[in-house]
């Protein structure tokens, strides 16, 4: 169940990251994208 939840949370944060760069830039970097997730999510998990 907690793997679920963490996956859960992973995908909306990485679909919110995504929306707010469409929303204000003009193109998406995704290996940017994956630093910023992997920075401030993962890392944090891994503590």
């Amino acid at each position: 169940m907690i793997v679920v939840l963490l996956h859960h949370g992973i995908f909306g944060f990485t679909c919110s990251i995504m929306i707010y760069k469409l929303r204000h830039e003009e193109e998406i970097e995704i290996p940017k994208i994956y630093k910023e997730i992997e920075k401030d999510f993962i890392i944090k998990l891994k503590k």
